[in-house]
């Protein structure tokens, strides 16, 4: 992996059309933006996602490779809520349940925050010195073996 490469994810998702746009958060938001707004949450999600997925593989660094799965398996997480939530919305809207279809799109718009301070954090597992991406530095402590005296 290039030097570069964590520089240029890192301006490219800086420079990433932000989905919520004008999205209401105050519950007036209708039905086709809760849906519009939940499949693009989602796709930035696996986005950011193929991103990490990208520096993890191609990190050198222990600590890096550490720091950088634990930020996937989290974003995997919030990806699953997300998806399960983005085909709750049809449903609930469908049975005029519009409070149940708010709470789904109110989950999706928290786990897209979690998921772009998760590109944030894994960004900065990239390019830390490995002491400082998970608090190991890479060293394990090796306990010598007792020295026998057999040849006296």
């Amino acid at each position: 992996m290039s030097p570069w490469t964590p520089v240029t994810l890192l301006l490219s998702a800086l420079w990433a059309q932000d989905v919520v746009g004008n999205i209401q958060q105050d519950g007036s938001t209708s039905a086709r933006e809760k849906i519009r707004f939940a499949s693009s949450a989602v796709s930035e999600m696996h986005k950011v996602s193929s991103d990490l997925t990208a520096l993890h593989d191609g990190a050198q660094v222990v600590d890096a490779r550490l720091c950088l799965a634990a930020e996937l398996e989290g974003l995997s997480e919030l990806i699953s809520v997300s998806e399960a939530s983005t085909m709750a919305i049809p449903d609930a809207l469908a049975s005029g349940n519009h409070s149940a279809a708010e709470q789904e799109f109110r989950k999706i718009s928290v786990a897209l925050g979690r998921a772009r301070k998760a590109r944030e954090a894994g960004f900065a597992c990239a390019v830390l010195p490995p002491s400082e991406t998970s608090g190991w530095s890479g060293e394990q402590s090796v306990e010598e073996a007792p020295v026998s005296d057999s040849g006296s």
